[in-house]
């Protein structure tokens, strides 16, 4: 008669499995908590920066033309390839010649194919009147311009502080190669932290 249990302890033992001794851990050093704690930290850091320099820039407020909602020498964030502006972006514009650059700060009014007038520094798109009421406007000083249609390929932008500003009402519409982003976050100061108005 057969039996399914071994019959003897050499049986026995070979039926046992055979443990194999673990493999060492090798030791964490100084040097890998270092790394751990510190370099990897400052690498993810760096890849971020790097990556949203790609897509982002601070810039530097200069002048008074956006007031009250843009101010002389807020930090903002531009970003580079935000596509085709629209009504109510505000953008950087340069300005400059071929050899010099000159970088200002506007808001889109209106785009190619809209008609605009401009009634006491009030502008009238496609026959609607502004509808936003953050901006400076001096009646004696307003100004007023005849209906016109935007040229393709063009915007028409103007500062919220209307008389200071030189924008569209002057010179009038403005190239869309002349864009160079649109303006996303006001990083400084800390009390206008947050998108533009």
């Amino acid at each position: 008669m057969s039996s399914e249990f071994p019959q003897s302890p050499a049986e026995e033992q070979a039926l046992e499995p055979r443990a194999e001794p673990l493999p060492e851990l090798p030791q964490q050093g100084r040097g890998d908590r270092i790394a751990r704690r510190i370099f990897i930290p400052l690498a993810v850091a760096a890849l971020v920066l790097g990556v949203g320099y790609i897509f982002y820039s601070p810039l530097r407020v200069q002048g008074d033309s956006m007031e009250p909602n843009l101010h002389n020498a807020d930090r903002i964030l531009r970003d580079k390839h935000a596509g085709v502006a629209k009504r109510g972006d505000i953008v950087l514009l340069d300005v400059g010649t071929p050899s010099t650059s000159d970088d200002i700060v506007k808001r889109v009014i209106a785009v190619a194919g809209d008609t605009v007038e401009v009634k006491q520094d009030v502008p009238f798109v496609n026959g609607v009147p502004e509808k936003r009421t953050n901006i400076i406007i001096v009646p004696s000083a307003a100004v007023n311009m005849p209906v016109h249609t935007v040229p393709e390929g063009t915007i028409f932008v103007m500062g919220d502080n209307r008389p200071v500003s030189l924008d569209s009402r002057f010179v009038g519409p403005i190239r869309l190669s002349k864009v160079r982003g649109t303006v996303v976050w006001v990083i400084l100061p800390l009390s206008d932290f947050g998108p533009p108005k």
